[in-house]
């Protein structure tokens, strides 16, 4: 193979050397640049050979493509009519004037050995694979009839050993791609870029075409040797995982199936859609819970929400609710680090595992269209037990008592402590001062510690005059100013008598189920009646919770959340935006999602399946950040 030609040496040729005609001879077009060097007195091939700059790129790769595939015989696919590709003769099915005029013999155009990962060397092709191909093969090399085969099997298999020409990108979104799901731009795309990975030149594409090339390998159709299969299937995932959304969703299920079907169950067990055999299916708070473990204050309150039940809220609870929010997460943490004290995990209390044993076939949602077997499934549901609404729910009342005692209110509600883990209370109360000694702030008794500004009482010496020759020490008279004995007194009796009011005082009920009760008790207290909110209200923030969340937002992370037209949008579209930032999509959301938790106390954003969805109760954020714009 001959040395392939350098773009950049063929541009500096047309830019300083053009007028001689010199690029040209670089690029192989002889007799033209003859012309540039016998007219070269005239100055014009200057401005022709700086106008041949443009086509130099076209030149270059149809150059290094030639060179690249000298082996393998070519074929004009530009001129290729498609519908001459569905014509299928009646006695074989197909027309062998058409698919063997695309079958090319001869060695393959790509390194097959190169292509084999050793991890997967040793992986045979089974014999009644290699059976049903010997019909194929016969009948494109040697006209006999074909009675069994698919159409996908056959248009593969004769575009099998067939190489791409250089062409643009051609966007493709089908669903279950085929040959026949493909115009004749789309196909010589397909054709081109998988020639270039073969090559490990990983070009950008389309999903589709990443699909369709899955189920040549999955079928055996582009070749048959079930060690490169495996590892192109391998390569295809690690490329494009993080690029191409969808890869990680089918992939993984269909590798491990591949690899399944050949005996080889534990290099399956590596790829979590088939792990032991089992269909694992969790719950979502369980696999919220799977992710963030040692940090379940970092998952969404709308992930909680579903499982706090029999709860009214009151006025208090609508004003102090970002407290509650975050007092109710550093419970569940608090919760979580007792069971553990007690040997006991907080999954086996509030999950169960259900199994089933049935029977699926390979390949699930591939077009693979060749006998396959069926395999033992043993399929585990992951649910949760009724304990998890119980506690949780409790946690909830009791975190908000906290925060009634942080506040200083002295009504709480009725929270049965029984039903969690004895010492849970006293664990939580530890919590809350640990946090105060470790971050004071200002409280209500601010008043006692300010004092006042005092304008009597003892003077402060001052410094001796140098020039006072006396040795004298001058004592300055000191005086007790009963007026601000007084006042400190005074303060001092105000601290007792909140200490009395906030401490001592018996914990009122607040009736849960009945609103005469309600009222009834607010009149005994002489309290106004506070207004009673539904559970999804209290999870909403207040403008001014809006407004410092957006101000604290810089301009990257602004023009983020400005692509949110709804509520919800593709992971590729955020990705691309946030390149075009010059930034990561992950990075960026994480810093929201921060800052969203410090002043909104939840995440603004989540991830759902391929999408990125924005918290239904924090829509407001896009109002604001909209009128913002349009101001």
């Amino acid at each position: 193979m001959e040395k392939e030609k350098s773009l950049n040496l063929g541009y500096f040729l047309a830019l300083f050397l053009g007028g001689l005609g010199i690029h040209l001879f670089y690029v192989g077009k002889t007799v033209r640049g003859v012309f540039y060097l016998l007219f070269c007195w005239t100055y014009i091939p200057i401005i022709l050979g700086w106008m041949d700059m443009l086509f130099m790129k076209r030149w270059i790769q149809d150059i290094n493509f030639k060179n690249r595939y000298q082996d393998a015989p070519s074929i004009d696919y530009l001129n290729r009519k498609e519908n001459n590709l569905k014509d299928r003769d009646k006695a074989s099915g197909y027309t062998g004037n058409n698919l063997k005029s695309i079958y090319i013999k001869g060695p393959l155009f790509y390194d097959e050995g190169g292509n084999i990962l050793p991890k997967y060397s040793h992986l045979k092709t089974p014999t009644r694979i290699q059976e049903s191909y010997k019909e194929i093969n016969q009948y494109f090399n040697n006209n006999t009839h074909v009675f069994y085969a698919t159409d996908f099997v056959m248009d593969s298999y004769a575009r099998s050993n067939t190489p791409g020409r250089y062409c643009s990108f051609e966007p493709l979104f089908a669903y279950w791609t085929t040959f026949n799901s493909m115009n004749q731009k789309q196909e010589n795309w397909y054709l081109y870029w998988r020639s270039e990975f073969l090559r490990e030149s990983f070009l950008k594409t389309d999903l589709s075409y990443i699909i369709l090339f899955t189920y040549e390998l999955l079928n055996y159709s582009f070749n048959q040797n079930a060690a490169f299969n495996a590892s192109i299937l391998v390569k295809l995932f690690h490329v494009y995982r993080d690029t191409v959304p969808g890869v990680q969703r089918y992939l993984p299920q269909w590798i491990s199936d591949f690899l399944l079907e050949l005996g080889e169950e534990e290099l399956a067990k590596e790829w979590d859609a088939y792990s032991d055999n089992y269909d694992y299916q969790k719950s979502r708070l369980h696999e919220q819970m799977i992710v963030h473990k040692d940090e379940f204050d970092k998952i969404s309150y709308s992930t909680w929400k579903p499982y706090v039940v029999g709860y009214r809220a009151t006025e208090f609870f609508y004003a102090n609710k970002t407290k509650i929010y975050k007092m109710f997460k550093s419970s569940i943490m608090v919760y979580e680090k007792l069971l553990r004290e007690n040997d006991k995990s907080i999954f086996d209390e509030w999950f169960q595992e259900k199994k089933s044993v049935t029977q699926r076939e390979l390949f699930r949602s591939a077009v693979v269209e060749r006998p396959i077997t069926q395999i033992t499934v043993t399929k585990v549901v992951m649910t949760e037990k009724e304990k998890i609404a119980t506690d949780l729910s409790v946690l909830f009342r009791l975190s908000e008592n906290a925060v009634r005692d942080i506040m200083g209110e002295k009504r709480k509600i009725k929270v049965d402590e029984s039903l969690l883990p004895e010492g849970m209370k006293e664990k939580l109360d530890e919590f809350i001062g640990s946090k105060s000694k470790a971050s004071p702030k200002t409280t209500r008794f601010v008043k006692v510690r300010e004092g006042s500004n005092a304008t009597g009482g003892s003077l402060i010496p001052q410094r001796p005059n140098k020039d006072d020759e006396s040795d004298e020490i001058k004592t300055p008279a000191f005086s007790l100013n009963m007026d601000e004995v007084n006042k400190e007194r005074a303060a001092n009796e105000e601290f007792a008598k909140i200490y009395r009011d906030n401490y001592e005082v018996e914990t009122e009920e607040v009736e849960e189920n009945n609103e005469n009760a309600d009222e009834q008790e607010n009149e005994r207290n002489g309290d106004e009646n506070d207004t009673v909110h539904s559970f999804e209200e209290i999870f909403a923030s207040s403008d001014e919770d809006y407004a410092s969340f957006i101000e604290n937002l810089d301009e990257k992370e602004k023009d983020i959340l400005f692509i949110f037209d709804d509520l919800e949008k593709p992971m590729i579209e955020v990705n691309q935006a946030a390149k075009s930032l010059g930034g990561s999509a992950n990075v960026i959301i994480s810093e929201i999602n921060e800052k969203s938790i410090e002043h909104l106390g939840d995440m603004l954003i989540e991830e759902d399946g391929e999408n990125y969805v924005i918290v239904d109760e924090y829509k407001q954020v896009l109002n604001e950040l909209k009128g913002m714009k349009t101001a």
